[in-house]
């Protein structure tokens, strides 16, 4: 894996502290040009935990997901029909309006998923690599990675110290890894206690997915989640489970950095 060194870029995040933790303050109207060319330093995101910043471990990266960087690239990866069937995403105004959409919830944080060529260890399209002048938040070293999905902090709570995670990949880089890689460094994000570093010191983590979608499921049980009533989503067809502060204390903190040293 290519070795990196940390990045100085500064995001900005102009949340108001006393402001609705989660939940958007007010009705949305559609916005298809939201933020299409906002300078990635200029752009809000209107987080509720605070400062925003990229994530890193061995040949991943995860980096706050401006629209104006990552609007284009991310239309042509949703074009395959897991992500059509999801999303629905047709153009870049559907993209930009989804992620402006995203961005009014204070309880939602996305990341870009870039990672490591060698790391894909499949041929990357070029509309996925992005060289430092096309994305002036990558760190030194980081130059030319893959741009391989998003991943996310949904529903977040400040007041509770809870929310989700979700997670999903463009086709190229589905059956590698990074999507327990990727999914492992959020969690240990939303989980670490922030006076250890990066993170945002969770009570409890979310991972919700539908009860037939069994890569989800054993994406969550392989990061440690676990139910803790299984009748909890039946009656949404849904499989829901959780990592809490004493599965954290008590185990799954090493499990997830055994992930990320792997």
């Amino acid at each position: 894996m290519t070795a990196h060194r940390e990045a100085s870029f500064e995001y900005l995040n102009e949340h108001a502290s006393d402001s609705t933790s989660s939940g958007k303050s007010r009705p949305y109207r559609s916005d298809r040009e939201a933020h299409a060319n906002t300078p990635a330093g200029e752009y809000d995101f209107n987080w509720c935990f605070g400062r925003v910043e990229t994530l890193r471990s061995s040949g991943l990266d995860l980096r706050p997901l401006v629209p104006s960087l990552y609007a284009s690239a991310f239309v042509t990866g949703s074009q395959d029909k897991v992500l059509q069937d999801m999303y629905h995403v047709k153009d870049i105004g559907d993209v930009l309006d989804y992620l402006e959409w995203s961005r009014q919830d204070a309880g939602v944080l996305m990341f870009a998923i870039f990672a490591d060529p060698s790391y894909v260890n499949r041929t990357v399209p070029p509309w996925a690599i992005f060289d430092q002048q096309s994305d002036p938040t990558a760190s030194p070293g980081c130059e030319n990675w893959a741009f391989s999905g998003v991943v996310g902090i949904y529903r977040a709570d400040l007041e509770h110290r809870t929310g989700d995670i979700g997670i999903f990949l463009w086709a190229f880089a589905r059956g590698t890894g990074i999507s327990l890689r990727a999914s492992a460094l959020a969690t240990r994000y939303a989980m670490t206690d922030p006076s250890m570093g990066p993170g945002l010191g969770m009570n409890k983590l979310r991972f919700a997915t539908a009860i037939d979608n069994t890569h989800s499921r054993k994406l969550g049980e392989r990061l440690g989640a676990h139910q803790e009533n299984p009748d909890e989503g039946k009656s949404t067809n849904e499989w829901i489970a959780f990592i809490s502060r004493s599965d954290w204390e008590s185990g799954t903190e090493g499990h997830i950095t055994g992930i990320l040293s792997t």
